[in-house]
C-alpha cells in the first residue's frame, strides 16, 4: 500500500505574488519494488480561473461552445523568477532525477 507521507511538495510562486499562480510540483516516488511496478513520477498542479457568478461562467461557456479563442488562450501565466527556477532545479534534482531508470 502507497504511503501518502512519501510525496513531496514544491511551490513555484509567481513574481507578482498572486495565489492564483502558484504552480505545485509533487513528486511521487512509486511502488518500484511492488507487484504493480509503479515508476516515480512528478505532478504538475495549474489552478484555473474560476468564475464566482454563474452568469458570467455560463457566458464563457457559450462562447467557448461556440468556437470563440481567446487570443491570450484559456489559460494564465506564471512569471517565474531565476531564484524560484533554481528552486524547482534543485528539487528536481532532490528526488524525480535521483530514482533510477525504469527497465524496459
Amino acid at each position: 500500500m502507497k504511503v501518502i507521507e512519501e510525496t513531496q511538495n514544491h511551490f513555484t510562486i509567481c513574481e507578482c505574488t498572486t495565489d492564483e499562480h502558484v504552480l505545485r510540483w509533487q513528486f511521487d516516488p512509486g511502488e518500484p519494488n511492488t507487484k504493480y511496478n509503479w515508476p516515480p513520477e512528478v505532478y504538475l498542479t495549474v489552478y484555473l480561473t474560476d468564475y464566482p457568478y454563474f452568469c458570467k461562467r455560463l457566458w464563457y461557456g457559450i462562447k467557448y461552445a461556440f468556437g470563440y479563442k481567446s487570443k491570450y488562450g484559456h489559460f494564465d501565466t506564471t512569471c517565474v523568477s531565476k531564484a524560484e527556477a533554481q528552486k524547482l532545479v534543485d528539487f528536481l534534482q532532490n528526488t524525480y532525477l535521483k530514482q533510477p531508470s525504469p527497465k524496459d
